[in-house]
């Protein structure tokens, strides 16, 4: 537990260098249980130094150091460099990176109580758009439906468009009409050999 949930708790709180040691229990007599004690080494408070990234090729660093949302001298806070992170990613899939993933590794200097992290990015192939289908829609909705639809085969797939064109173009239609809008699925599917995502769109 000290090296899981203990220890991100106080990396939450910019506490890179916390240490536990041994525990000790012992029964306690004044009710049916027992105390346990913890020795626990804080060490500092760790304030952010810009990010170094290595890796990326298709976002400048930049952007990257934007997307992270940092600035030189808050608080390193673990929550928020992973919170971070995955606006990298949603930024990433926008431009058909929908595998990239990166990992930041903090070097702590204790002489100014900073951290710069190291981030490594794994970008993945991009994926361009496939196909777009519909399943239980009348053929009226579809052609009106595909009118509004922007990406074309071949485009570089944007991970976020269908959501937008959900909530945008077929939510609204649905409302209008008096349908459910639990009544609409939205599916994609990888062709990770090909590098395409397909969208489907399934009425019930």
């Amino acid at each position: 537990v000290s090296d899981g949930t203990l220890r991100d708790m106080y990396r939450n709180r910019a506490y890179w260098a916390a240490a536990f040691g041994t525990h000790a229990v012992a029964v306690d007599a004044g009710c049916s249980g027992v105390t346990v004690t913890l020795q626990v080494s804080e060490g500092a408070q760790y304030a952010w130094d810009p990010a170094q990234w290595s890796g990326n090729t298709a976002m400048a660093p930049g952007d990257l150091d934007a997307l992270l949302g940092l600035k030189p001298g808050q608080k390193a806070e673990q929550s928020r460099i992973a919170d971070g992170q995955r606006a990298v990613h949603r930024a990433y899939a926008r431009q058909g990176y929908i595998g990239q993933s990166s990992a930041c590794v903090p070097r702590l200097d204790d002489s100014t109580q900073t951290a710069v992290f190291e981030c490594r990015v794994v970008e993945g192939p991009q994926f361009r758009f496939g196909a777009l289908e519909f399943a239980g829609f009348a053929e009226g909705s579809i052609v009106e439906l595909r009118k509004h639809w922007r990406l074309q085969p071949g485009d570089v797939y944007d991970d976020s468009y269908p959501q937008t064109f959900m909530d945008q173009e077929v939510r609204p239609r649905l409302q209008r009409a008096g349908i459910p809008a639990d009544r609409v699925n939205l599916q994609t599917a990888v062709d990770a050999e090909k590098k395409l995502v397909s969208v489907k769109l399934v009425a019930r």
